[in-house]
Order: C-alpha cells, then structure tokens, then sequence
C-alpha cells in the first residue's frame, strides 16, 4: 500500500485504480498510476507462464533472438514502440513499409530481434544469435554446437526420446511437435507420437526448428 506509483498494461487499470483509493482512505496517502500499452506474447495472445510465449531477462541470447522471430507480423510495430528507443517517426515508418506488398516482415522481425537482444547481452552474443538462426532455421544448418549423445540401445519410442533429452517441455508438447510434422530423424518426418524408431546408423534428431541432437549408438 505504501507506492507512490504503479505501472501496469491497459488491461489492470481498473484494479490499479482500485488500489489507489485504498491507499488514499486507509493511508491517506496518494498513489498515482502509469497505464503502458499491453504487449501481447509471441504468439498474439495473452502472455503467460504457462503458454511459453513469453521473453525472459533470464534467456540465453539465442532463445531471445529465436522467440522474437516467431512474433505475428502486426505485433512487430508494438514491440518496437514499447521495446527499443526507435521514435515516433521511425515506428510509423515501419508500418507503413510493411503495409508494402515487396516487402519482407522478415526484414524488420530480424531488426526487432537483434535490437532486444542486444539491449539484454552485449552486441556481439546479438550478432552470433543472429547468425545462429540465419544458419540453422534459414538455411536449415545443423549447429555446430548441437549435442552429441550415445545411446546403448537402438529402438526407442519417439516420445520417449524426446523427453530423455529434454528437447521438448513437455509430453504434450513433444506430441503435438510431432503431429505438426515439427520431428525429423535424418531426413524422414515423424508424424506418428505412438511410434517406435529404429537407430541404426549415426544420425540427427531434430525437434521444432532449433533443437538438434546427433546420435550415435553402441
């Protein structure tokens, strides 16, 4: 109770206010309220813990750089108003380029991506972020730090796998990466959660768009 401002999105204004009066009756003291617009997820919608579309301060710069790519193209203009020191000017240059049929959201999703980043770590790990998911998720690279695992045996049901090593969050979420066609072994898609693979040479797992693991087994 004792503030003497709160921030919070458009969308907590009424509790906010609500908070203000308390302190003014019971404190007798002023509080005053600062409304930021409400940023959306990385997916357009609520952001919450646990819908996974949320950038953490915590993130490695990689995970910045990968989850601000994944952003819907008309939340791009939002997060650079509220995210970067471009001004008015700039941001409404943007929208309007982006309004343009020739051109690209990519290239200014890779601007906004690299500018965040870059104000969370230093300049050159924003660089090498960027050049990471311009080699693995552009040019469909495996990473040259990609794990390396041996297994002792070679059949293993594909939900199982995933989650042995951690390449999804959950179970859940490993299913539905397969359904979606999101698992390659080698160069076969994996469509079928329920299924039994057989590893019978080195090969590379790949989950989603950024999680590789090379196999070898013995």
């Amino acid at each position: 109770m004792d503030v003497d401002l709160e921030i919070g999105g458009t969308d907590q204004t009424f509790n906010m206010l609500m908070g203000r009066e308390l302190q003014k009756k019971i404190r007798n003291r002023e509080k005053y309220v600062l409304t930021m617009k409400m940023i959306l997820g990385t997916d357009g919608h609520t952001m919450s813990k646990s819908s996974g579309n949320c950038v953490w301060l915590t993130d490695t710069p990689q995970d910045i750089y990968g989850k601000l790519m994944r952003l819907p193209d008309e939340l791009i203009p939002d997060y650079f108003e509220v995210f970067t020191a471009y001004t008015t000017f700039e941001i409404k240059k943007i929208k309007t380029e982006l309004q343009k049929p020739d051109i690209n959201p990519m290239t200014y999703k890779k601007k906004l991506a690299f500018e965040i980043t870059s104000q969370l770590h230093r300049k050159k790990l924003a660089d090498e972020a960027q050049r990471e998911f311009e080699k693995v998720v552009q040019e469909k690279a495996i990473p040259h730090n990609a794990r390396q695992v041996e297994l002792l045996k070679s059949q293993w049901k594909i939900v199982d796998l995933i989650m042995r090593f951690s390449l999804a969050a959950s179970n859940s979420e490993a299913k539905r990466l397969i359904r979606q066609g999101g698992v390659l072994l080698g160069n076969r898609k994996v469509t079928n959660p329920q299924e039994i693979i057989k590893i019978e040479k080195d090969t590379v797992l790949k989950v989603g768009k950024r999680n590789f693991l090379k196999i070898r087994v013995i």
